[in-house]
């Protein structure tokens, strides 16, 4: 992005820069200009992503609003668990990718249980989501999280 918008002012500025006559100069500003402005546009949404990942949306809910039962306990709202949820889950599992998750300083040792990490084999223990009649997923079982 930077090298494109760059490379536009300098071919608009100085085209005996980059040795192109002033009519090829300035066509090419305008295509670098576009081209900058649409890596710009990838590029914010790549880092809406990943700030979105970080931190969950607000959820707040009065006392009088939780549901009582004597057969279920209410852990939250539940949501739509798809294919793409599949892979976001899957992609935020490799060590690689652990800076971009985690809220900050250094990241997590990841796969090692020795380093304190999580694994793709110690997930294996958890109670994974469940889907109700609805559509919509329970969450993890939170008793299971912390155990060895």
């Amino acid at each position: 992005m930077l090298v494109a918008f760059s490379t536009a002012t300098i071919a608009i500025l100085a085209p005996w820069a980059l040795m192109m006559p002033p009519g090829v100069a300035y066509g090419a500003g305008a295509a670098l200009t576009a081209l900058g402005l649409v890596r710009g546009r990838q590029a914010w949404r790549v880092m809406r992503y990943q700030r979105k990942m970080r931190r969950l949306p607000t959820y707040r809910l009065r006392s009088s609003q939780i549901p009582v039962s004597q057969r279920k306990l209410f852990l939250g709202k539940g949501f739509r668990w798809t294919q793409k949820h599949t892979q976001r889950l899957r992609d935020t599992i490799r060590p690689e990718v652990q800076h971009y998750v985690q809220p900050g300083g250094p990241p997590l040792s990841v796969g090692s249980p020795e380093g304190g990490g999580l694994g793709v084999g110690s997930l294996s223990g958890l109670a994974g989501p469940t889907v109700s009649n609805s559509g919509l997923v329970e969450p993890f079982g939170a008793a299971a999280i912390g155990r060895r």
